[in-house]
């Protein structure tokens, strides 16, 4: 009988310390689970911070202010796109006139093509050529008019 009765003590004793184990694992994994509820909590309340200062609307300034300062070539290249197409509509504009003629506009669009591809491709020669009718106009301004 006391063989026995120490094999239930030792089945208690076993019980026991399963069931101290278990709840040792649910304590670790609800620690766990609040340190990682605490670490998310703590990453949103960053993130949140983060987005407040990039919709700060002096953040939203610098960062277009930044995006305006772009090369020099690039610059140059939308300078001379925007004067060809200026200058390509104006010319198709004084071919065309009022004409209603379909012709007409077909070759005042072609004629617009091909000032503006000629300008884009070739804006030093272009400025040299129009600097030179200037200055010829400029010399046969009549000496009156100032």
């Amino acid at each position: 009988y006391a063989a026995n009765m120490f094999s239930e003590a030792g089945k208690g004793y076993k019980k026991a310390e399963e069931q101290r184990q278990a709840q040792q694992a649910k304590a670790k994994a609800a620690a766990e689970k609040a340190a990682k509820q605490a670490a998310a909590e703590r990453q949103m309340k960053e993130q949140f911070n983060s987005t407040c200062q990039s919709l700060n609307p002096i953040h939203i300034l610098k960062g277009a202010v930044q995006d305006i300062t772009i090369s020099q070539s690039v610059k140059d290249s939308l300078i001379n796109t925007a004067a060809g197409i200026t200058v390509g509509y104006i010319s198709k504009r004084i071919f065309q006139g009022a004409s209603t003629n379909p012709f007409k506009k077909i070759a005042g669009s072609v004629l617009m093509f091909g000032v503006t591809k000629i300008i884009e491709t070739h804006p030093n020669e272009v400025k040299n050529i129009a600097k030179g009718i200037i200055s010829v106009l400029h010399y046969l301004k009549p000496k009156h008019i100032k």
